[in-house]
């Protein structure tokens, strides 16, 4: 059996921490499928596997290139097309499984401009009708999938936790802070935090580091940028994947205020690393972390936000081995991994019969 996959994602955040996780586990243990990965240099971490050949190509998501001179005879020698988005070059004749991470774009109208919200709407309207299998992150993103495009086959496979080596992190500063991760776009709920921080007297006892890109951003929010000049407030831009962890790790709690999410993993990094987390009650949040020691405040409230951050205290140390575990069961490589490539079996089973 041999898979393709687009990979030009790859070393992005989001869709490309997901495929990352992915081809790290299923890479090496599965050495009995041979796969196919269509992307830049930075898959040749993977090419001394002998069951993986890369092929580099100069073509970017959602371009007209990618409908009028993608290496579809290649990807058509192969079983099956895994794309871990849902732009689908023409021409592909294999069984297709792609990932609809969320509707982002199609539930908050604010985050890209009206072309290109239906440059995206097409496009996955398109993967829905060509796709015979379609992978999603949550519940909650299926139920919006069923709302916009109807009933199809779907998994749900969560976003999984990259790999971690438990450090001992201290306090960069003498002042405790408040950790935020996200790119500064409308639907992070960033402006929520900023208003409950300089208006309900939280920064004397907190200092607020703000990590995301804020640059180059068609759809940021530029207005949010005067906080930069607010004592105890700072914008870190976007920082490597160590630097974030150990921004993370060292913060007293990481709050996540989104009012659209289609995972959310941030939180599940602070909750591996011991760092109590304040979260917005959207029903993905819910969904995912309410089995865990997190605090919930309503959406879109900067008080009772402000209020949640007030009652946060440490977790236990026997918290924070019951919350390793449990995360370690259900949202590791492994966990997220195996069933993406058992149902890309399913497919494949599927149409070999069918022949």
């Amino acid at each position: 059996m041999k898979i393709a996959i687009d990979c030009r994602m790859f070393g992005m955040s989001g869709i490309g921490l997901f495929l990352k996780n992915f081809l790290d586990y299923a890479l090496p243990h599965y050495p009995d499928i041979h796969f196919l990965l269509l992307g830049d240099y930075r898959l040749e971490i993977y090419s001394h596997l002998d069951n993986v050949i890369v092929r580099n190509i100069d073509i970017l998501p959602f371009s007209m290139k990618e409908y009028l001179s993608f290496p579809v005879k290649e990807i058509n020698d192969c079983d099956v097309y895994f794309n871990p988005n849902y732009n689908i070059p023409s021409g592909i004749n294999i069984p297709i499984c792609c990932t609809i991470h969320d509707l982002l774009f199609w539930d908050v109208k604010e985050v890209s401009s009206l072309i290109g919200r239906w440059i995206r709407i097409l496009a996955v309207k398109r993967a829905y009708h060509l796709a015979k299998l379609i992978f999603t992150v949550s519940d909650f993103s299926l139920s919006r999938i069923h709302k916009r495009l109807g009933y199809k086959r779907a998994v749900i496979t969560y976003n999984a936790l990259r790999p971690m080596t438990r450090y001992e992190y201290t306090f960069t500063s003498d002042k405790k802070y408040i950790v935020f991760v996200g790119n500064v776009k409308p639907h992070k709920g960033l402006k929520d935090l900023l208003t409950a921080y300089t208006t309900f007297g939280l920064h004397t006892n907190y200092d607020l580091v703000i990590v995301g890109d804020y640059q180059n951003l068609k759809t940021a929010c530029p207005e949010l940028l005067k906080y930069k000049k607010v004592n105890g407030v700072s914008f870190t831009g976007k920082v490597s994947d160590e630097k974030l962890l150990t921004l993370i790790g060292s913060a007293a709690m990481l709050v996540q205020p989104s009012v659209y999410e289609g995972f959310g993993i941030p939180p599940m990094e602070a909750l591996f690393l011991g760092v109590p987390v304040v979260l917005s009650d959207i029903p993905v949040f819910k969904e995912i972390y309410s089995d865990f020691p997190v605090m919930f405040f309503e959406c879109e409230n900067p008080q009772n936000l402000a209020e949640a951050i007030c009652r946060i205290i440490p977790y236990t140390e026997e918290e924070k081995k019951y919350i390793r575990n449990k995360i370690l069961s259900k949202y590791s490589q492994k966990a997220v991994s195996e069933p993406i490539i058992q149902a890309i079996i399913e497919i494949y089973n599927e149409s070999s019969t069918n022949r």
